[in-house]
């Protein structure tokens, strides 16, 4: 689970602790969701909601 979530994380190439610690905590969160529902459908709703939410700032 770990190395998905740091490969999700160096794919976005982040360049200071901060972004690493985000992009980890973001690809961890997509892989329990994967884990939980057994379907990559949700993964990716819930990175397509957290992408929009990051773009409007809440």
């Amino acid at each position: 689970m770990l190395n998905i979530a740091f490969v999700f994380a160096a794919v976005r190439g982040p360049s200071i602790l901060e972004q690493w610690t985000v992009y980890l905590t973001a690809g961890a969160s997509l892989v329990i969701v994967r884990l939980v529902t057994k379907k990559l459908q949700y993964s990716v709703m819930f990175h397509m909601a957290y992408s929009l939410m990051s773009t409007v700032g809440l």
